[in-house]
């Protein structure tokens, strides 16, 4: 994806991805353990780990292999360079920050997802 991206193609893309990760959430809820973890449900930790040692490393590894850049030059790419790879990557990273965000846990994990969520989606729109 080049620089026709804007921030109404990238809500649509959003927003069915939030929607699946809160179902996903409305059903851990009920499956999993309630107990509470430093401020989190522990259902939010096992989801977490489940997402940033599989998902995220997995995603990652195909949109290295699949870009014709440098792992550098790609790490540095500018917004015109980014593949519609690249995109998911930072869609299924920002959906993972925003879905906690209805959930109850402490105010700083909801400030630290709001961050990361902002910085992630706010990449794809730096020049």
């Amino acid at each position: 994806m080049s620089s026709s991206l804007d921030a109404k193609v990238l809500l649509a893309k959003l927003i069915p991805r939030l929607a699946a990760a809160w179902t996903l959430n409305a059903i851990a809820r009920r499956r999993l353990s309630t107990e509470d973890l430093d401020g989190s449900p522990r259902w939010m930790w096992t989801i977490g780990l489940a997402f940033q040692s599989i998902i995220v490393p997995a995603m990652s590894w195909l949109a290295i292999v699949h870009t014709p850049m440098s792992l550098s030059a790609w790490l540095l790419a500018p917004r015109a360079g980014l593949s519609p790879t690249d995109i998911e990557v930072a869609l299924a990273l920002a959906t993972y920050f925003l879905k906690d965000l209805v959930e109850p846990q402490k105010p700083l994990y909801h400030l630290h997802h709001v961050a990361c969520a902002s910085m992630t989606l706010g990449a794809l729109f730096a020049p």
